[in-house]
């Protein structure tokens, strides 16, 4: 999860942003050190998730124990860095504004916290070598 941390400085007194356990309740921090784990709900009448499952980890026993207090379909997870790099470049190149690009689910503006994939169109594919 995220929490707002008070800071009172030095150099200034801030609210800092930061990621904490889902298990253990500790911050995550150091290189390398967390996880971003989700999985699927299940699907509905349409054959897509409704909606995804996530939470955010120490890698290694916390991770495991998460799961395992919630049993289920299959895990997925990602490193902590690189899933804040997809979500910085995901607020920066909103999906809609991506050229040739045919979403299967529902619009992105319909999303909650749905699941998409993407295909390429056909003109696309032509202007590729």
């Amino acid at each position: 999860m995220i929490v707002l941390v008070d800071r009172n400085g030095p150099p200034t007194a801030m609210t800092c942003p930061v990621f904490l356990c889902d298990a253990c309740l500790e911050p995550i921090q150091g290189d390398r050190r967390g996880i971003v784990i989700w999985r699927s709900a299940p699907h509905g009448p349409d054959f897509r998730p409704a909606a995804q499952e996530h939470a955010h980890t120490h890698k290694g026993a916390c991770n495991r124990r998460y799961e395992a207090a919630h049993p289920g379909d299959r895990w997925m997870w990602r490193d902590l860095d690189e899933f804040l790099m997809q979500l910085t470049n995901n607020t920066a190149e909103p999906f809609e504004e991506e050229p040739n690009v045919e979403y299967i689910a529902p619009a992105p503006s319909t999303w909650r916290q749905g699941r998409y994939k993407r295909r390429r169109t056909a003109q696309l594919d032509d202007e590729l070598p």
